[in-house]
């Protein structure tokens, strides 16, 4: 007699202990049930080609890769490439139609494939470049220089140069802009800075607007280190208005500095020097 413990069934095991226990006795199938309903693993289907797979669920074949479809009426797995994409039967795959895009065979999708120094603009379907100084090319997927008319593209520093001295680029308008400073104005014809005060001129090297009259000491005020001391050559000229007085004789070794400035004060007031 056939003594048999109790057994469970397992979906994954169960074609293997039926085999075993039929063996055992053909009767088995009596005593477990279980065993005589459970349903036989499907087969692959023989008529599904070489790059399908049978998928029993829809009961049919399905393409192992992703750029390609089912035919039934042919029984064959054709190039499916997405719409904007090209079949390449070739190479049996599929070329985005835009440069700016990958084709993806995993999701069978053409992906954003912009270059490293730009960003994907979903809204437009392009790619933007990080730098102003630069435009996309969808000829080449690339961002080219895109300086304005009067600039030059400085390929070391990745930007544009203004042709004109007195003008910078500026990145964010893509345009050459004055540089001059504050109290200043651009004059184009020249390409140079103009003071508005008509006592100041610009000082190229320090890039800002300076007094072209040499202030002076006061010497009944004058204290080291105390700027406030400092008094223009017009405040002098209103306190004389008739001219100078003329310097007294000196003996020698006496400083002659403040009778220079004197005569440089009446010069400027013979040239038409305005107070400010």
């Amino acid at each position: 007699m056939l003594r048999l413990r109790k057994c469970t069934c397992f979906v994954n095991t169960w074609e293997v202990n039926v085999i075993t226990l039929i063996q055992i006795s053909p009767q088995i199938t009596t005593f477990f049930p279980c065993f005589a309903t459970q349903p036989h693993p499907p087969s692959p289907d023989p008529n599904c080609p070489q790059d399908a797979n049978y998928v029993p669920s829809t009961d049919s074949c399905v393409c192992k890769k992703g750029n390609k479809k089912y035919s039934a009426t042919s029984n064959m797995c054709d190039l499916h490439c997405p719409a904007d994409a090209d079949s390449i039967p070739i190479h049996d795959s599929c070329r985005c139609k835009l440069s700016h895009k990958k084709y993806n065979e995993t999701k069978n999708k053409c992906d954003p494939n912009c270059p490293k120094d730009a960003n994907y603009d979903p809204s437009n379907d392009t790619c933007v470049c990080k730098r102003g100084s630069k435009k996309y090319r969808a000829k080449g997927n690339t961002c080219d220089p895109n300086c304005p008319s009067d600039a030059d593209y400085d390929l070391g520093n990745g930007t544009c140069v203004c042709r004109k001295s007195k003008k910078k680029y500026v990145e964010a308008t893509n345009e050459c802009e004055p540089d001059c400073p504050n109290g200043a104005d651009y004059i184009s014809k020249s390409d140079a800075c103009l003071c508005r005060r008509a006592h100041e001129h610009y000082m190229e090297i320090k890039h800002q607007c300076e007094s072209s009259v040499s202030p002076m000491l006061d010497p009944k005020t004058y204290e080291p280190g105390d700027e406030s001391s400092l008094i223009s050559p017009c405040r002098i000229l209103r306190q004389f208005p008739q001219g100078f007085p003329s310097p007294p004789l000196l003996s020698p070794g006496v400083q002659r500095s403040s009778y220079q400035s004197s005569a440089k004060l009446t010069q400027w007031s013979d040239n038409g020097l305005s107070p400010d």
